[in-house]
């Protein structure tokens, strides 16, 4: 009787431990959940694929200077300045942005932080991972959007005309000129003059 009352006695006081371990746990993981907060998309911002106009050294993501710093797998980055649990190779040093009046020359953004960076010309920005399994990995950062080359654009789409003056209306767009009235600008003559229709020139 003695012997199933402390062996009662024992399975209670475990009981009870297992419940304060399990509350702990629960409670480690909501202090973790809460030190890291969703970022939101001007945090994540984006990398750009290519150097646009008046930039150089920032093409596959070598300009990024969000603050993303997990991987696509999940795994937390490891500080650029930390040679654990992975060491950082002695080629990546920090290297500054620079501005000038030619433009923008952009650096590696390496410092004493975790986020996501390119300092060695990867295909997009990456780090390394705290996992001891996993030395580095690139992270989940969109591409950003190419602004559009209207200047460019606008040459591709423009067309010469083959006849000089009001005829080029006819080449532009297969219309008669008769009832034409003061259409302007559509398109430019073979001699580069705008093309300018009204009824008045074919009078």
């Amino acid at each position: 009787m003695k012997m199933n009352c402390a062996c009662m006695l024992l399975a209670v006081i475990c009981a009870g431990s297992a419940s304060n371990a399990v509350a702990v746990l629960r409670a480690h993981s909501s202090v973790e959940l809460r030190a890291a907060p969703k970022l939101s998309s001007f945090d994540i911002s984006c990398y750009m694929e290519k150097d646009p106009a008046g930039e150089s050294g920032g093409a596959g993501g070598r300009s990024y200077r969000g603050l993303v710093s997990t991987t696509v797998s999940g795994f937390t980055c490891q500080k650029w300045v930390d040679d654990k649990p992975h060491e950082v190779s002695d080629k990546i040093k920090p290297v500054p942005d620079r501005k000038s009046k030619e433009g923008m020359e952009w650096g590696n953004g390496i410092g004493n932080h975790n986020y996501c960076r390119n300092p060695t010309g990867k295909k997009r920005p990456w780090c390394y991972t705290t996992d001891l399994n996993k030395e580095w990995e690139e992270c989940e950062i969109p591409k950003c959007d190419v602004p559009r080359d209207w200047t460019g654009e606008a040459k591709m789409l423009g067309r010469e005309a083959e006849a000089v003056g009001c005829r080029c209306i006819e080449h532009l767009h297969g219309l008669s000129l008769d009832g034409a009235s003061a259409l302007a600008m559509l398109g430019v003559t073979k001699d580069g003059k705008p093309c300018r229709c009204e009824t008045a020139d074919h009078r």
